[in-house]
This record gives structure tokens, sequence and C-alpha cells, in this order.
């Protein structure tokens, strides 16, 4: 089951399993203003649930990317399960839809940005803004996007240009490049969920080792033990906490505010949202 607590009681209990349509899975329930929603696919249909009970279902295979409410909707961004293709939804009525599109980043309500791949493997990117689509000039040496971030002041990139050796942050007002130690490449990156300037990363060394890091601004604020890499991280304020994995040795610590916490051999991690 599912369990809902509140200041540690428990306040709601949902049967988790085919049967009920409720899923375990962390990516597949979210608490939004004391409620428990979850989505679901069964066959062919996308079945969403408001604690428990049946609020809304749609024909399609998705996996919700957003989700928010207000006093009379339910608005939803899903991505298709095969992979490309995504749909904005208002009570499951398409409001946008796109058949090959990949979403980046995570949507702000009803702002996203998403990439259609074009010949040679190169991509261009759309930003929808409350119901409009407009293609997003980006530069000419532009070699990949990592991750977008939607503000006030519009989309910033994580991205890695032809000739730069690190990744760079690009926005409007600014362009800076990660502080990548010598000898080492970033494999992956992605902006910090809920915040602007800090950027996660795996790093590759040259004995083949991969090593998560942490950026604030371009500058490198954490580089993990070698083979430890990040899982899930959360961020409040200053503060930084994440799960790390050690690949060598398959064990596991929790990282907070610069201090390192081992975690017993005989306990496990579950889910890692």
């Amino acid at each position: 089951s599912l369990v809902v607590y509140a200041n540690m009681i428990p306040m709601m209990k949902v049967p988790v399993g085919d049967e009920y349509m409720v899923s375990s899975d962390p990516d597949m329930h979210r608490i939004i203003d004391g409620d428990l929603y979850t989505d679901f696919v069964k066959d062919s249909i996308t079945v969403i649930k408001k604690n428990g009970k049946h609020l809304l279902s749609y024909p399609g295979r998705e996996m919700l990317v957003s989700m928010y409410v207000d006093s009379s909707a339910v608005y939803t961004v899903g991505q298709s399960r095969s992979g490309k293709g995504f749909s904005f939804r208002r009570n499951g009525e398409i409001i946008y839809e796109n058949r090959t599109g990949v979403l980046l980043g995570l949507p702000d309500r009803d702002r996203f940005v998403y990439a259609e791949q074009i010949q040679n493997a190169a991509e261009r990117y759309y930003f929808y803004d409350s119901g409009k689509v407009s293609q997003i000039a980006l530069r000419e040496d532009l070699r990949k996007v990592w991750d977008v971030k939607i503000c006030s002041a519009g989309v910033t990139y994580l991205a890695s240009l032809i000739g730069v050796s690190s990744p760079v942050v690009i926005s409007d007002e600014k362009m800076y490049s990660l502080n990548v130690p010598a000898g080492m490449k970033v494999q992956t990156c992605s902006f910090v969920q809920g915040q602007q300037d800090i950027v996660e990363g795996v790093c590759l060394s040259t004995g083949g080792s991969l090593t998560s890091a942490l950026w604030r601004n371009g500058e490198r604020e954490y580089m993990f033990s070698s083979g430890m890499t990040v899982t899930s991280i959360c961020t409040w304020e200053d503060g930084i906490c994440c799960v790390l994995k050690n690949q060598k040795t398959d064990t596991w610590a929790i990282f907070r505010c610069g201090e390192l916490f081992n975690i017993p051999q005989d306990y496990a991690v579950v889910g890692s949202t």
C-alpha cells in the first residue's frame, strides 16, 4: 500500500497492484495540496486516480512528466512510453500534442521545451509557452543540449559547444562553463530541480571510473570519491542532500550539506526520489 503521513501520523492508505491500477513506483505518484495523485497504464489506457479513486483516463500509454491542479481542472504533460511523442492535457483532453518530439527538462505548468530530430542526428528545439510554439534560435556551434530550465526571464540551457571541453550554461544574461577537473570528461549532466545555478553531473576519469560532481554557478562545489554516483538529489535554500551509490563496492551513502554518512550494508535504499 501507499501510505500518506502528515506530521508522522498516517492519514491515508491506498492499495497497490495491477488490480487497483496503482503503482508503487515513486515516479508514478505525487502529492498536490494534500491529495495523492497516481498514474497507471493498463493495456493502452492511461489512468489517473486521486486518493485511490478514479479521476480520469484517456487513450495512450503515457508516463506523466508533470501535473498541476487548479480549482476546475487537472493539467498533465505526459511522454509516450515508446520514447517519442508527448501531450499536454486538461482533464485528459488534448490541448497540445506532438508525436515525434522529446521533452527537455521539467515543464513549468503550461510552459515546456522539446526537441525534434532532423537529418544527420541534428535537433531543432521548440518552446511551448501558454499555447504559443516558437522555434528556439541557438548557437551555430551547439553540439548537444543536456538540459533546460524555464524561468520568468525565459529558458536557460545546459549544453556542450564545439571546441569547448566542458559543458556550459547559457541564458540571455550570461554564459559560463563548468569547472571540470583535468583528466576528466563529463558523461552526463543536468540542472538540479528547483535550483537555477546548481548542476549535477557524472564524470569519467582517464582510468575509467565514474564519479559524480556538483557545480554552483559553474564552480565545482563537491567532487565525490571515485566510483560514487548520485542516484537522487534534493535542495533547500543553500542545503544539498544526495543519495549516492558506490559503483565499485555496491554500497550506499547519504551526503548532506558537506557531510557523508555511510548506509550500513544490511540496509537498502528503497526508491531513489
